[in-house]
């Protein structure tokens, strides 16, 4: 009567329980990690990047103050308030109410670093 046993070893039902136990564990830890879950682009403006918004700048996303996606129940981080000024800017230059190299120097004035 092999077919009421899970197997030919008397320990095969243990070892796909233990396999089992061992799947759900890894699918925890992946999601908790962040590395499972929606794709990158799906996950907002504040995804985890390896250099960020401020790779123009030459500094790392987690130097310049942003954070990595924490999840749909984690704290999400707030923009910077340089953020909403360079946005201005750019609307400006856009409207053509000031000139590129007035906008540069408006720029370079933001991301100077502060003391």
């Amino acid at each position: 009567m092999t077919h009421m046993t899970w197997g030919h070893a008397p320990f095969g039902g243990f070892l796909m329980m233990f396999l089992f136990l061992l799947l759900l564990v890894g699918l925890f830890l992946l999601y908790r990690r962040g590395r499972f879950g929606p794709p990158p682009w799906a996950r907002g403006p504040y995804a985890q990047r390896p250099w960020g918004a401020d790779a123009a700048a030459g500094r790392p996303a987690e130097a310049a103050g942003q954070q990595g996606w924490f999840g749909p129940w984690g704290q999400q981080p707030q923009p910077r308030p340089e953020d909403e000024a360079l946005k201005v800017l750019a609307d400006r230059l856009a409207a053509g109410d000031i000139t590129p190299d007035e906008y540069l120097e408006r720029v370079g004035v933001l991301r100077q670093q502060q003391p």
